[in-house]
């Protein structure tokens, strides 16, 4: 189990990163969507990160689900 949340940890680490990143960048259409898009996407990769962080630290201290 705690491989399987180090996965997801790492996955939603890299993808929000990514994210950040692609926020710098200009694009050349005026597309109002697109923050809110990056926004919900990022809630959700914050969301992942966060439930298997919590998996994870659950699992190391033995605790039953």
């Amino acid at each position: 189990m705690v491989t399987v949340c180090d996965a997801l940890i790492i996955r939603a680490q890299a993808s929000l990163h990514d994210l950040e990143k692609e926020g710098l960048v200009e694009h050349s259409r005026n597309e109002a969507w697109l923050p809110w898009m990056r926004e919900s996407i990022g809630i959700l990769w914050r969301e992942e990160l966060l439930v298997a962080e919590a998996v994870k630290q659950c699992t190391l201290r033995g605790d039953d689900f």
